[in-house]
């Protein structure tokens, strides 16, 4: 109870409505059009956003990079912090160059 009111500022229907609007997001259409080094990262026993659908966007998104951390759900940062931060090391390192590159 304590996370859905700190996700949420609070509230509980306000949780709920961010919810139903990340769930009705459709993110296959628009992943087409970006232009910036990406890296999807999946938990391999994450129900919320399974990894078959991160890998899916990930192969809609021209160069996107995609890892699967084995075991970890959908909240990561707090289940396997260490191994989150070394995927995102080695990405930002590899993207460096790219990232200061890009304009927006």
């Amino acid at each position: 109870a304590q996370a859905t009111r700190l996700r949420a500022g609070g509230t509980v229907p306000a949780y709920r409505q961010l919810v139903e609007v990340m769930a009705s997001a459709d993110m296959m259409a628009w992943a087409p059009s970006f232009r910036l080094p990406t890296l999807v990262i999946a938990g391999g026993a994450d129900k919320v956003a399974p990894p078959e659908s991160c890998r899916a966007l990930a192969g809609a998104i021209p160069g996107a990079a995609y890892e699967c951390h084995d075991g970890i759900g959908h909240y990561m940062q707090l289940e396997d912090p260490k191994n989150l931060r070394a995927s995102l090391d080695r990405f930002l390192a590899a993207h460096d160059d790219a990232a200061k590159a890009a304009t927006y």
